[in-house]
């Protein structure tokens, strides 16, 4: 391992061995109401697909 990949596996170890409760809007459960594909292509153009869920 190169030695930020050890500084970094160090640091995420402790953060995910730390029995932390984590409060943000992010990790919420919410309804699905749309999904986006983002796909980019090989000559730098990129289409977003965006579908509502019914």
């Amino acid at each position: 391992m190169l030695p930020y990949q050890k500084k970094l596996n160090k640091i995420l170890s402790n953060f995910l061995s730390a029995d932390l409760s984590v409060e943000s809007p992010f990790v919420k459960e919410r309804e699905v109401k749309r999904v986006a594909l983002w796909l980019f292509l090989r000559i730098h153009h990129f289409v977003v697909l965006t579908m509502p869920m019914s």
